[in-house]
């Protein structure tokens, strides 16, 4: 999960916005994306998919994936830190001797 949030803040971070570092030891749940199925995600789905109506025909659903994805960037991954876990969860082999 880190490195999905990671990558997705790596693409955040293209802007001209500075975002603080923390390390993975001081993460908080101010640092963590949050978010309620009802009452976050629910409504930027419905507020990005177009319905269209014909007669004799079945209703047609189309969403804007891209509006989705600015949209959940700007709400859940624009105002978050950037967690750096390069050195912290790299896996040292036993030392020679």
């Amino acid at each position: 999960m880190l490195e999905i949030l990671h990558e997705k803040l790596e693409f955040c971070y293209r802007t001209d916005i500075k975002h603080p570092f923390v390390s993975p030891m001081a993460v908080s749940s101010t640092h963590l994306i949050s978010y309620d199925h009802d009452h976050d995600i629910m409504p930027l789905v419905l507020a990005n998919c177009r319905y269209s109506f014909e007669v004799g025909d079945q209703t047609k659903i189309e969403y804007d994936f891209d509006g989705m994805e600015r949209q959940l960037m700007d709400r859940l991954l624009n105002s978050k830190s950037k967690i750096v876990i390069n050195k912290y969860l790299q896996v040292f082999g036993s030392e020679k001797v």
